[in-house]
């Protein structure tokens, strides 16, 4: 059985966290020698790790200049901070160009602005030297990309293996993951489901996200990149979400509820399957989820690239907190400067004029002062008690969202085109159901062995 992404894309797969032959050749001739990693190592304990822009570019630069060897580094750096998350600190790594603007020397000057001396300058390498790490910094590109390739082609077999295993989400066997969000009347024709010892058996596995061990049906969500499937999002009742395994295979990747090859002009993008759906069901517009907020630049970046007639726009739903106010922030900002992608972004909800219209219960433990965002959220709220975006009734949300993009889009003919499509679902449900009444009573064995 196909993959469901639509038909016109047959490219490869490919690693986007590798960077391009040219790019690998520089940072070879630049590539530290031990005694250097020891200079950034202790040049980077003087920058403090709290602020999420700081941390951001304290990364991009390592990983300008090492490559994949500096997130030890960088990882052991960031603990330091309270808002640390490991999981977290591994997708923004993953999520970073080594090709960026940002080298190096952006963490030696916010070094010495923190009081940083570099005393023991290094002697300049030889040109034997230069090429020896030259030499060296290949054979590690060429180990590292054959083996995230291998683990690439595993993960797109298991996907396939485990989508052709999946049966559909229909009326009549609703998935419970989305009838908690309330979307089971979206379009589900491009998810699927299927029992967790199933998908066990497919993958070798069972699933699991952060040590918690999916359980009971899941929602199978497939995750394409350059129109290939290249793995798929595990999701139970409870929410709890996990990709297959495989190094960099969720990078880049997205769900798209219909063929991107089939539409033109706008296309939302979204954080999360139930999201898109969300934005769907408001608007009737093409939708695209993508796994996590650390992959929109790379999601946007290959939407612009593979799809020109589409104009993406994201829309951000998440908490009233420190950290829910400052994401969509940065994410702008860090697209525009570090990943070169300009794209419209919409802070659709949750805000103090939301929170009060519709009664929402408060989360005070929600905002910390060891939030790195804490101070700004300060600055903007004030005495705003945090609230999480999960208070929210799904059917609130779904009108929050269409009264957002009313702003920047017409709705009169996206309320006409949903119209005809929930005539035409309800056609289609009145025949199936004759079908099924004619099949009983003319052949009820035939039925009733169904």
């Amino acid at each position: 059985m196909s993959s469901p992404q639509g038909p016109g894309a047959s490219a490869p797969a490919v690693n986007l966290d590798t960077p391009p032959p040219e790019v690998r050749t520089r940072m070879a001739f630049q590539a530290p020698a031990p005694n250097d990693q020891e200079r950034i190592r202790e040049a980077l304990s003087f920058v403090p790790s709290e602020d999420r822009d700081t941390w951001l570019k304290m990364g991009m630069a390592i990983k300008s200049e090492i490559g994949a060897s500096g997130f030890d580094i960088w990882d052991d750096w960031s603990q330091g901070s309270d808002a640390y998350n490991a999981a977290d600190a591994r997708d923004v790594w993953k999520s970073i160009d080594a090709s960026g603007k940002v080298r190096i020397g952006s963490l030696f000057r916010e070094a010495k602005a923190n009081g940083w001396r570099d005393i023991d300058r290094p002697t300049p390498p030889t040109p034997a030297e230069l090429a020896e790490r030259q030499r060296q910094a290949d054979a590690r590109a060429a180990r590292d990309a054959e083996d995230i390739a291998r683990q690439q082609a595993e993960t797109a077999i298991k996907a396939a293996a485990g989508w052709d295993a999946a049966y559909p989400v229909t009326d009549d066997d609703r998935n419970p993951y989305l009838d908690r969000k309330g979307v089971s009347d979206a379009n589900t024709e491009n998810l699927r489901q299927i029992e967790t010892d199933t998908a066990a058996k497919i993958l070798g596995y069972h699933p699991t996200a952060n040590g918690k061990r999916l359980t009971g049906l899941l929602l199978v969500v497939p995750l394409h990149r350059n129109g290939e499937l290249v793995s798929l999002e595990l999701i139970d009742a409870s929410g709890t979400k996990a990709a297959l395994k495989g190094k960099g295979t969720k990078t880049g990747a997205y769900w798209a509820a219909q063929p991107l090859d089939a539409i033109e002009g706008t296309v939302i993008v979204g954080e999360g399957v139930s999201t898109a759906l969300s934005i769907q069901m408001a608007t009737g517009l093409p939708v695209v989820a993508a796994p996590s907020v650390s992959n929109f630049p790379k999601v946007i970046s290959a939407i612009q690239a593979g799809h020109k007639r589409l104009r993406p726009i994201l829309l951000y739903l998440g908490d009233l907190d420190p950290s829910g106010v400052a994401i969509p922030k940065a994410l702008q900002r860090n697209m525009a400067d570090w990943h070169s992608v300009e794209v419209e972004v919409i802070r659709v909800a949750l805000n103090p004029a939301q929170i009060a219209a519709y009664r929402l219960p408060l989360s005070p433990d929600a905002a910390k002062e060891t939030d790195p965002n804490y101070g700004a959220w300060l600055a903007e709220y004030g005495d705003q008690t945090p609230v999480e975006l999960d208070a929210l009734h799904p059917r609130d949300l779904t009108q929050i969202t269409k009264d957002a993009l009313a702003s920047v889009y017409d709705m009169t003919s996206v309320d006409a085109h949903k119209a005809k499509e929930a005539e035409e679902r309800d056609l289609l449900r009145q025949m199936k159901r004759r079908v099924e009444d004619f099949i009983a009573g003319e052949w009820p064995e035939v039925f009733h062995a169904a």
